[in-house]
């Protein structure tokens, strides 16, 4: 006899207090981003139209399932993200040491795997959205800055998830505008990877398109960046 497949009410009426809060935020942030939801009978699948196949983003399990009230990745096996998103093996693994490090995940076979035993904090549940958020550039092709730290001058040196690496001179910048706020040894020293949009920050209100860094890093065009979006529009 099949089992029913489930709905989102009646996942959330299966899950405890702690589920619920981390799934509804899940699930808004998914549709704000315009995921595709695919409910089975355990849970669901979170993932992202490309134009010939949905690849899943991760999976999420019920209390009442093998797997008990978590969130999973689908990089390497479940999902086969890896191969249906044709990612390297580079961006595999910065997406899974990112995973490691909001220190919700631990091994699970040859996935990672997030038990919600317990309530998250907003900061907690932000890092997991981002890392959702950083999958789904992956999926699309696109690249992502992991790691940033300031150089001399007005330099700062970068390693992206395709693993691009080195020195980028922002010195053109420097001094207009809101840019004049780097005339500050010190705030320009403060450069990081901001968890929301994985965006290249000073603070919130000082930042740096990822994109326009990465293309002046590697040389490499718009259309060279996203080879998928150019084959759409040519499709269009």
């Amino acid at each position: 006899m099949l089992q029913k497949k489930t709905d989102r009410l009646t996942f959330l009426d299966s899950c405890d207090a702690n589920g619920r809060q981390v799934f509804s935020r899940l699930f808004e942030y998914a549709e704000d981003l315009e995921f595709t939801i695919v409910w089975e009978d355990a849970g669901f699948a979170i993932g992202i139209e490309t134009g010939q196949s949905l690849v899943d983003v991760c999976l999420g399990f019920s209390p009442d399932s093998v797997n008990g009230q978590s969130i999973v990745t689908t990089l390497n096996a479940y999902g086969n993200t890896r191969q249906k998103a044709a990612m390297t093996q580079t961006t595999v693994q910065g997406l899974l040491e990112q995973a490691q490090a909001t220190g919700l995940f631990v091994p699970f076979g040859p996935e990672l795997k997030c038990a919600i035993a317990r309530r998250f904090s907003d900061s907690e549940i932000e890092a997991l959205l981002a890392w959702c958020s950083a999958v789904g550039q992956a999926i699309l092709g696109m690249v992502r800055p992991l790691e940033v730290q300031p150089r001399d001058g007005y330099r700062i040196w970068l390693r992206y998830s395709d693993g691009a690496a080195g020195e980028i001179d922002l010195s053109h910048l420097a001094g207009k505008g809101v840019f004049k706020a780097w005339d500050d040894r010190a705030f320009f020293k403060r450069v990081y990877i901001h968890p929301e949009g994985a965006f290249i920050a000073w603070s919130e209100e000082l930042d740096l398109c990822p994109d326009a860094a990465y293309m002046q890093l590697t040389g490499k065009s718009l259309e060279e960046m996203w080879p998928r979006y150019k084959a759409r529009s040519a499709d269009a």
